[in-house]
């Protein structure tokens, strides 16, 4: 008798699901072919939020919201059943009603990324919040990285604000490096702040490693420096193994962090010239570092 009564839950739940998705779908449709330019989005069907104003972007507004071609697309919000359908379609907790949110939000984005991302910020905390912040944070971050920065920083809540920065870091670290470390400055000290610190900084080194490392080293948090060093150190061991080598046992403090990045030269190193990687281990001072280096050197040899 449970089995029953849990599938029917179940079917319901994907009933739910699919009718929403097809109103959303229905209602785009429609929206294209009437193409209708007035805009009147009713609180109601906004999660009991202000009415957006969805017309074109003011002049004055930041340029990472006003993306390529806005003025070329249908606003879907324009239709009170499209956003009707979006609204219902944030209590669909599945992959599926995921990728259609997904596909709706981005939609709108290229109609009206203003009152789209307005739209995200004021939606009850949650899950599907979290996942809509991520995709808006990526979208503006491509655009424009500094109006992705403001308008992370204005989120409500501190926890999605820190984890949209930290998005923000990981992506910019491709194509701006600095200005990911300035981003990351700003994040409270975490294993993930470091972590993304690190990549940036990785990325940046494999451009200008002078600079990279000038900055690393002057990084007051010792831990976070180490780090830093350490991201710098495997970048350079690619192309001057020695250097890295160097880089390794004078800067990095003695300690797990130095373990890590001593075995990852060596790796490297070995692949080039395994007696000169040797050689160096065995003049390394005698510490977990060079112990940990060893043993893989002695794997290495064994296989």
């Amino acid at each position: 008798m449970k089995k029953i009564v849990l599938s029917g839950l179940l079917l319901s739940v994907l009933a739910f699901g699919w009718a929403w998705r097809r109103e959303l779908i229905s209602s785009f449709r429609d929206l294209n072919s009437t193409a209708p330019s007035s805009v009147d989005v009713p609180a109601a069907v906004t999660n009991e939020q202000s009415p957006v104003e969805t017309n074109s972007p003011p002049p004055d507004a930041p340029t990472g919201f006003i993306r390529p071609g806005h003025d070329k697309f249908t606003n879907p919000a324009s239709s009170p059943r499209w956003m009707r359908a979006l609204v219902r379609l944030l209590e669909d907790e599945t992959t599926e009603g995921a990728q259609f949110r997904h596909t709706a939000l981005d939609h709108w984005m290229l109609a009206d990324s203003v009152a789209s991302v307005e739209w995200v910020k004021n939606l009850t905390p949650g899950p599907v919040k979290e996942q809509l912040i991520q995709q808006v944070v990526v979208s503006l971050g491509a655009g424009d990285l500094e109006a992705a920065r403001a308008w992370a920083s204005a989120l409500p809540e501190q926890s999605s604000k820190q984890a949209a920065l930290l998005t923000l870091v990981n992506e910019a670290s491709r194509s701006e490096p600095v200005q990911a470390l300035v981003i990351a400055a700003t994040l409270p000290a975490t294993p993930e702040r470091d972590e993304a610190a690190a990549h940036a900084v990785s990325e940046w080194a494999e451009t200008d490693g002078d600079s990279a490392l000038a900055w690393a080293k002057e990084v007051a948090d010792i831990t976070l420096r180490d780090r830093l060093l350490s991201s710098i150190a495997l970048v350079q061991s690619k192309t001057d193994s020695t250097e890295a080598a160097r880089l390794v046992s004078t800067l990095v403090t003695p300690g797990q962090e130095q373990e890590r990045a001593a075995v990852g030269v060596v790796e490297r190193w070995a692949q080039q010239s395994p007696q000169a990687a040797a050689e160096w281990v065995s003049q390394f001072p005698e510490t977990s570092a060079r112990s940990a280096a060893e043993d893989w050197l002695a794997s290495l040899n064994g296989r």
